[in-house]
């Protein structure tokens, strides 16, 4: 602990200095977590100053450009999101970069800040319990969710976003559409909420939809919340689904589905060679390059087919 033996007058004056200059905050929780000074030189008082100004809504847009090894991403990306939940337990940061490993290392680094002894001192802040993946995580303030961080990658190599639509007659699963894409948070949004009026059921039906199941990671956690907040979507339960066990083992716990015939696919479809290529190139050694439709399909056979009922079996969802 740096100022263990500091007087309260002491640490509100720490305080006070940190909020008040990025630099500041970012030296001492820079030595607090690595035991070594950070490095003081001009081009961070300039970057410093920009940031501070981009805090106070004084610069909308802001580019930092410089060579490799200047410490920018860890007073531009990591210590500047500390300082602002220091500043504010509500702010919310997108953190996106060409490789999600580095964006979820930024992302942890910058929670692990929050979490030493000296920033809680200072700024005593809760991350909420069930949030706390590398990746995702939010600041809680009385119980409930306020500010937080999300990283994930928007680079070449991410896997598809998949929408499919699925029904079940009570002894087999049919796929009846899919859409697969490489969208962007505000692009997935609205081809996700188009997929879903599309086949929104009309009233009368005797199609009871059972829900609209979307993995709680990485972009799907955003697209819960959005499907959630839109009014036009109320009568479709937007249910989170998390996968416990790994990919192979849940593509083994289906496959007796599979091979027993129960898993019915149209005879013609503009996707449907994709689909069962990709399904066909599933291999347990992870070599196959994609398996996002492999994931949607284990999640629509575990719903309908597993013994003991899927996601929301038991639910009145009509």
């Amino acid at each position: 602990m740096l100022f263990a033996r500091a007087t309260q007058a002491e640490r509100d004056e720490i305080r006070r200095a940190c909020e008040a200059d990025l630099l500041t905050f970012t030296a001492i929780m820079f030595r607090a977590r690595m035991a070594q000074p950070f490095l003081i030189n001009w081009h961070h008082e300039r970057i410093a100053d920009a940031l501070m100004a981009v805090y106070r809504g004084e610069v909308k847009n802001l580019l930092v450009t410089m060579p490799p090894g200047g410490t920018k991403t860890e007073l531009c990306v990591i210590h500047f999101m500390a300082w602002c939940f220091a500043r504010s337990p509500y702010c919310r940061f997108l953190h996106l970069s060409g490789s999600g490993e580095l964006a979820s290392l930024n992302s942890a680094t910058a929670k692990e800040i929050i979490e030493l002894e000296e920033y809680q001192a200072l700024w005593p802040r809760a991350i909420k319990r069930d949030t706390r993946a590398k990746n995702r995580w939010n600041i809680d303030v009385c119980g409930r969710t306020a500010g937080g961080v999300y990283a994930t990658s928007t680079a070449e190599r991410n896997d598809y976003s998949v929408l499919s639509l699925w029904g079940f007659d009570g002894v087999s699963v049919y796929l009846l559409d899919m859409e697969r894409g490489k969208w962007e948070a505000p692009d997935l949004l609205t081809v996700a909420a188009s997929f879903l009026a599309r086949h929104r059921p009309r009233r009368p039906s005797p199609l009871r939809l059972r829900g609209v199941l979307i993995e709680d990671k990485a972009s799907g956690t955003g697209l819960i919340q959005s499907l959630r907040r839109d009014e036009t979507l109320r009568d479709m339960p937007i249910i989170p689904v998390q996968r416990g066990t790994d990919k192979v083992s849940r593509v083994n716990d289906v496959l007796p589905f599979i091979r027993a015939g129960r898993l019915c696919v149209p005879e013609s479809a503009p996707w449907l060679a994709a689909y069962l290529g990709e399904l066909a190139a599933f291999s347990p050694a992870m070599t196959h390059k994609h398996d996002d439709q492999v994931d949607v399909t284990c999640d629509a056979l575990n719903e309908f087919l597993q013994a003991g009922g899927g996601i929301s079996r038991g639910m009145d969802l009509s």
